[in-house]
C-alpha cells in the first residue's frame, strides 16, 4: 500500500531483520509481487523451505540477498544458515546470494557484520 500511495519504487527498499525477524525478510522478500531492491538476512534461516522453488515469486527471481551468520551462534544454528544459503543459491542463481560467516560471532552483531551490511546497502543504493 505504502509503495502505490506514496509511489516509492520497490527496487529501493530493502527487506532485512535479525534472527526471527530475518526469517520473516526472507519469507516475505521471496514471496513479494514486487521487484525489491535486496533482503539482509542476519543470524537466521529459510522458513518453509520445503515450499520452495514452488513458493517463490517470479518478482523475486534476481532478488540482492545478503546472508550474515556467526560460527558461534547458539540461538539459531550455523547449520540452518548454511542449509538456507544452499536453497536460496538454487533459487537465485543472479545476482547469486551472498553468504558470509563471522569467527568468533554468536547470535549478535558485529563490526565486520556492519561493514558487510554497509557495502550491501551501498551496492543496492548506488547512484544510477
Amino acid at each position: 500500500a505504502e509503495i502505490d500511495k506514496n509511489q516509492i519504487s520497490p527496487s529501493r527498499i530493502v527487506v532485512a531483520g535479525f534472527s526471527q525477524g530475518g526469517a520473516l525478510a526472507l519469507h516475505t522478500s521471496l514471496r513479494s509481487t514486487y521487484t525489491l531492491g535486496g533482503c539482509i538476512a542476519l543470524s537466521t534461516w529459510l522458513p518453509f523451505r520445503q515450499e520452495y522453488p514452488a513458493a517463490i515469486s517470479s518478482s523475486a527471481t534476481n532478488l540482492k540477498i545478503l546472508q550474515v551468520h556467526g560460527d558461534e551462534d547458539l540461538v539459531v544454528s550455523l547449520k540452518w544458515g548454511e542449509k538456507s544459503y544452499e536453497i536460496l543459491k538454487t533459487l537465485i542463481q543472479e545476482p547469486a546470494p551472498e553468504f558470509a560467516v563471522i569467527s568468533g560471532m554468536g547470535h549478535s552483531s558485529d563490526p565486520e557484520e556492519i561493514e558487510l551490511v554497509r557495502k550491501f546497502l551501498a551496492s543496492v543504493f548506488k547512484k544510477e
